[in-house]
């Protein structure tokens, strides 16, 4: 009866706590702008809103600031999606690289 008890309370314990975690789903690489929205906006126009963590912060401040972001796609257990920022670089535009690459092909 005892072992019982300890073993419901385990499993009520492990539900609770997976009802409030958050489910990681994959990592990935997306490049984007930042916005004021706290997202990344990818080139393919998808808005990903930033998780939490240093990362993320410091990324939310470069507003404008074109970024490699390497994170988690992750869903809260509201069914809100987010990535959680793993690391980032900033990157050039391509427009930005497409002049350099133009103007050294006129050289």
């Amino acid at each position: 009866m005892r072992g019982t008890v300890v073993l419901i309370g385990i499993a009520a314990a492990v539900l609770l706590m997976a009802s409030d975690a958050v489910c990681a789903e994959k990592v990935v690489t997306v490049e984007g702008v930042v916005n004021d929205d706290y997202q990344l906006i990818a080139d393919d126009h998808r808005a990903h809103n930033l998780g939490y963590g240093k990362e993320s912060e410091e990324l939310a401040q470069m507003i404008g600031e074109r970024a490699r972001v390497k994170g988690r796609l992750m869903t809260d257990s509201d069914g809100m999606k987010y990535i959680e920022v793993i690391s980032y670089k900033t990157v050039e535009s391509k427009e930005a690289l497409a002049v350099v690459d133009s103007e050294a092909a006129s050289e």
